[in-house]
Protein backbone atom coordinates (compact mmCIF):
# COMPACT_ATOMS: atom_id res chain seq x y z
CA UNK A 1 0.00 0.00 0.00
CA UNK A 2 2.81 2.90 1.16
CA UNK A 3 4.32 1.68 -2.66
CA UNK A 4 0.81 3.09 -4.53
CA UNK A 5 0.77 5.82 -2.66
CA UNK A 6 4.21 6.70 -3.26
CA UNK A 7 3.33 6.04 -6.94
CA UNK A 8 1.14 8.68 -7.85
CA UNK A 9 3.56 11.12 -6.31
CA UNK A 10 6.37 9.81 -8.13
CA UNK A 11 4.88 10.15 -11.77
CA UNK A 12 3.92 13.67 -10.81
CA UNK A 13 7.76 14.60 -9.94
CA UNK A 14 8.30 13.18 -13.11
CA UNK A 15 5.77 14.87 -15.41
CA UNK A 16 7.26 18.20 -13.77
CA UNK A 17 10.78 17.16 -14.50
CA UNK A 18 9.65 16.69 -18.05
CA UNK A 19 8.13 19.94 -18.49
CA UNK A 20 10.45 21.32 -16.84
CA UNK A 21 12.72 20.30 -19.13
CA UNK A 22 11.05 21.16 -22.48
CA UNK A 23 10.26 24.59 -21.00
CA UNK A 24 14.05 25.14 -20.85
CA UNK A 25 14.79 23.98 -24.04
CA UNK A 26 11.91 26.22 -25.50
CA UNK A 27 13.40 28.90 -24.39
CA UNK A 28 16.90 27.96 -25.36
CA UNK A 29 15.91 27.72 -28.84
CA UNK A 30 15.39 31.24 -29.36
CA UNK A 31 18.85 31.91 -27.68
CA UNK A 32 20.50 28.97 -29.88
CA UNK A 33 18.84 31.02 -33.01
CA UNK A 34 20.15 34.22 -31.93
CA UNK A 35 23.65 32.98 -31.22
CA UNK A 36 23.92 31.47 -34.68
CA UNK A 37 22.55 34.64 -35.92
CA UNK A 38 24.68 37.07 -34.46
CA UNK A 39 27.59 34.56 -35.75
CA UNK A 40 26.20 34.60 -39.26
CA UNK A 41 26.75 38.34 -39.59
CA UNK A 42 29.98 38.06 -38.03
CA UNK A 43 29.14 39.77 -34.76
CA UNK A 44 31.49 38.94 -31.48
CA UNK A 45 31.06 41.28 -28.84
CA UNK A 46 32.14 41.95 -26.16
CA UNK A 47 34.88 43.54 -28.28
CA UNK A 48 38.73 43.37 -26.74
CA UNK A 49 39.52 46.79 -27.53
CA UNK A 50 37.69 50.51 -28.86
CA UNK A 51 39.89 49.29 -32.06
CA UNK A 52 38.27 45.85 -32.57
CA UNK A 53 35.16 47.71 -31.83
CA UNK A 54 35.73 50.33 -34.71
CA UNK A 55 36.63 47.74 -36.87
CA UNK A 56 34.05 45.63 -36.18
CA UNK A 57 31.57 48.88 -37.02
CA UNK A 58 33.38 50.40 -40.25
CA UNK A 59 33.26 46.78 -41.26
CA UNK A 60 29.44 46.50 -40.76
CA UNK A 61 28.75 49.65 -42.61
CA UNK A 62 31.09 49.15 -45.07
CA UNK A 63 29.49 45.57 -46.03
CA UNK A 64 29.15 44.57 -50.00
CA UNK A 65 25.52 44.20 -49.62
CA UNK A 66 24.92 48.18 -47.96
CA UNK A 67 27.81 50.15 -50.06
CA UNK A 68 25.65 49.32 -53.21
CA UNK A 69 22.14 50.72 -51.74
CA UNK A 70 24.01 53.89 -50.66
CA UNK A 71 25.48 54.55 -53.60
CA UNK A 72 22.57 54.09 -56.11
CA UNK A 73 20.20 55.89 -53.48
CA UNK A 74 22.14 58.86 -54.18
CA UNK A 75 22.23 58.46 -57.88
CA UNK A 76 18.73 57.34 -58.67
CA UNK A 77 17.81 60.50 -56.30
CA UNK A 78 19.27 62.50 -58.69
CA UNK A 79 17.94 61.03 -61.88
CA UNK A 80 14.46 60.01 -60.51
CA UNK A 81 11.51 62.36 -61.83
CA UNK A 82 9.05 61.38 -59.15
CA UNK A 83 8.96 59.62 -55.80
CA UNK A 84 6.99 56.58 -57.37
CA UNK A 85 9.49 56.47 -59.73
CA UNK A 86 12.26 56.60 -57.04
CA UNK A 87 10.21 53.58 -55.20
CA UNK A 88 10.41 51.20 -58.29
CA UNK A 89 14.06 52.29 -59.17
CA UNK A 90 15.47 51.37 -55.81
CA UNK A 91 13.17 48.76 -55.16
CA UNK A 92 14.68 46.84 -58.05
CA UNK A 93 17.97 47.48 -57.32
CA UNK A 94 17.34 46.78 -53.90
CA UNK A 95 15.89 43.46 -54.54
CA UNK A 96 17.71 42.42 -57.67
CA UNK A 97 21.23 43.77 -57.42
CA UNK A 98 21.98 43.23 -53.28
CA UNK A 99 18.65 41.36 -51.64
CA UNK A 100 18.80 38.28 -53.52
CA UNK A 101 22.39 37.72 -53.31
CA UNK A 102 22.24 38.86 -49.55
CA UNK A 103 19.55 36.29 -48.81
CA UNK A 104 21.11 33.26 -50.34
CA UNK A 105 24.71 34.21 -48.36
CA UNK A 106 22.39 34.36 -45.12
CA UNK A 107 20.61 31.03 -45.86
CA UNK A 108 23.64 29.30 -46.86
CA UNK A 109 25.15 30.78 -43.57
CA UNK A 110 22.42 29.63 -41.62
CA UNK A 111 22.43 26.19 -43.03
CA UNK A 112 26.47 26.12 -41.72
CA UNK A 113 27.51 25.91 -45.91
CA UNK A 114 28.89 29.35 -45.40
CA UNK A 115 31.15 31.09 -42.40
CA UNK A 116 29.74 33.74 -42.31
CA UNK A 117 27.57 36.27 -44.49
CA UNK A 118 30.80 38.32 -45.20
CA UNK A 119 31.84 35.03 -46.81
CA UNK A 120 35.21 35.16 -45.26
CA UNK A 121 36.65 31.89 -46.95
CA UNK A 122 37.41 32.12 -50.24
CA UNK A 123 36.43 28.24 -51.31
CA UNK A 124 32.57 29.36 -50.19
CA UNK A 125 32.85 32.29 -52.68
CA UNK A 126 31.80 31.11 -55.94
CA UNK A 127 27.85 30.05 -54.84
CA UNK A 128 27.45 33.83 -53.77
CA UNK A 129 29.04 35.14 -56.78
CA UNK A 130 27.10 33.17 -59.65
CA UNK A 131 23.83 33.75 -57.96
CA UNK A 132 24.41 37.55 -57.52
CA UNK A 133 25.62 37.49 -61.28
CA UNK A 134 22.93 35.77 -62.26
CA UNK A 135 20.30 38.36 -60.42
CA UNK A 136 22.09 41.19 -61.57
CA UNK A 137 21.84 39.90 -65.03
CA UNK A 138 18.05 39.56 -64.62
CA UNK A 139 18.02 43.44 -62.64
CA UNK A 140 19.99 44.61 -65.64
CA UNK A 141 16.97 43.68 -67.92
CA UNK A 142 14.50 44.78 -65.75
CA UNK A 143 15.90 48.46 -65.76
CA UNK A 144 15.87 48.01 -69.27
CA UNK A 145 12.41 47.20 -69.65
CA UNK A 146 11.20 49.98 -67.29
CA UNK A 147 13.56 52.84 -69.39
CA UNK A 148 15.46 53.44 -66.26
CA UNK A 149 18.76 56.54 -67.45
CA UNK A 150 21.87 54.47 -69.53
CA UNK A 151 23.94 55.03 -66.83
CA UNK A 152 22.18 53.48 -64.29
CA UNK A 153 21.71 50.31 -66.82
CA UNK A 154 25.84 51.02 -67.24
CA UNK A 155 26.16 50.64 -63.18
CA UNK A 156 24.04 47.23 -63.10
CA UNK A 157 25.92 46.26 -65.80
CA UNK A 158 29.43 46.98 -63.86
CA UNK A 159 28.22 45.05 -61.31
CA UNK A 160 27.64 42.17 -62.96
CA UNK A 161 30.96 42.19 -64.99
CA UNK A 162 32.95 42.45 -61.78
CA UNK A 163 30.84 39.39 -60.07
CA UNK A 164 32.47 38.16 -62.73
CA UNK A 165 35.61 38.58 -62.92
CA UNK A 166 36.35 38.37 -59.02
CA UNK A 167 34.68 35.07 -59.31
CA UNK A 168 37.25 33.93 -61.78
CA UNK A 169 40.22 35.65 -59.63
CA UNK A 170 38.96 34.17 -56.48
CA UNK A 171 40.04 30.84 -57.95
CA UNK A 172 43.77 31.58 -57.38
CA UNK A 173 43.35 35.20 -54.77
CA UNK A 174 41.68 35.74 -52.19
CA UNK A 175 40.13 39.59 -53.15
CA UNK A 176 38.90 42.40 -50.19
CA UNK A 177 35.00 42.55 -51.57
CA UNK A 178 34.52 45.08 -48.66
CA UNK A 179 37.10 47.37 -50.23
CA UNK A 180 36.58 46.61 -53.62
CA UNK A 181 32.96 47.42 -53.42
CA UNK A 182 33.55 50.42 -51.62
CA UNK A 183 36.25 51.10 -54.32
CA UNK A 184 33.79 50.93 -56.95
CA UNK A 185 31.22 52.78 -55.40
CA UNK A 186 33.47 55.64 -54.81
CA UNK A 187 34.92 55.46 -58.13
CA UNK A 188 31.06 55.95 -59.68
CA UNK A 189 30.44 58.57 -57.30
CA UNK A 190 33.25 60.99 -57.93
CA UNK A 191 32.58 59.67 -62.06
CA UNK A 192 28.85 61.28 -61.79
CA UNK A 193 29.35 64.07 -59.16
CA UNK A 194 32.85 65.32 -59.82
CA UNK A 195 34.77 66.81 -57.11
CA UNK A 196 32.03 66.93 -54.41
CA UNK A 197 32.62 62.94 -54.32
CA UNK A 198 36.28 62.93 -53.32
CA UNK A 199 36.08 63.24 -49.67
CA UNK A 200 34.53 59.54 -50.00
CA UNK A 201 38.17 58.11 -50.99
CA UNK A 202 38.81 58.57 -47.08
CA UNK A 203 36.94 55.73 -46.84
CA UNK A 204 38.64 53.18 -48.18
CA UNK A 205 41.92 53.21 -46.25
CA UNK A 206 39.20 52.85 -42.99
CA UNK A 207 37.62 50.03 -44.55
CA UNK A 208 41.17 48.30 -45.19
CA UNK A 209 42.28 49.03 -42.21
CA UNK A 210 39.05 47.70 -40.57
CA UNK A 211 39.39 44.21 -42.55
CA UNK A 212 43.27 43.50 -41.60
CA UNK A 213 42.33 44.81 -38.08
CA UNK A 214 39.22 41.65 -37.45
CA UNK A 215 42.13 39.34 -39.56
CA UNK A 216 40.24 39.11 -42.32
CA UNK A 217 42.35 40.01 -45.10
CA UNK A 218 46.03 40.91 -45.66
CA UNK A 219 47.43 44.18 -46.69
CA UNK A 220 48.04 42.39 -50.01
CA UNK A 221 44.83 41.21 -50.83
CA UNK A 222 43.36 44.84 -49.48
CA UNK A 223 45.30 46.67 -52.13
CA UNK A 224 44.26 44.28 -54.70
CA UNK A 225 40.74 45.15 -54.59
CA UNK A 226 41.44 48.88 -54.20
CA UNK A 227 43.48 48.77 -57.02
CA UNK A 228 40.95 46.26 -59.35
CA UNK A 229 37.46 47.37 -58.76
CA UNK A 230 38.22 51.16 -59.69
CA UNK A 231 39.71 49.74 -63.14
CA UNK A 232 36.91 47.59 -63.78
CA UNK A 233 34.37 50.07 -63.16
CA UNK A 234 35.58 53.18 -65.21
CA UNK A 235 36.42 50.05 -68.27
CA UNK A 236 32.64 49.48 -68.07
CA UNK A 237 31.33 53.42 -67.77
CA UNK A 238 34.09 54.48 -70.46
CA UNK A 239 32.46 52.08 -72.78
CA UNK A 240 29.05 53.02 -72.32
CA UNK A 241 30.30 56.53 -72.28
CA UNK A 242 31.54 55.52 -75.82
CA UNK A 243 28.70 53.67 -77.01
CA UNK A 244 26.11 56.82 -76.16
CA UNK A 245 28.65 58.99 -78.07
CA UNK A 246 28.32 57.14 -81.04
CA UNK A 247 24.91 56.59 -80.78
Amino acid sequence: MGNNRRFPGACCCAIVRVEQAHAANSLSLPMQHAKRLMSALGVSLPSRSPSDGAALLISGVGSPFLTPLYTASAIVRTWAQSLPEFLVWISLICILFVGVGFCYVLIQTLRGKISDVHVSESSQRQGPFAVAVCSSIVGIFALWWIGVPGPLIALGTAFAFQGIIFALLTRWAKISMHVAVAASCVTTLVWLFGWVAVPLLGFLPLQGWARMRRGRHTLGQVILGAGLAPVLTLAMLLSWWAIGRGG
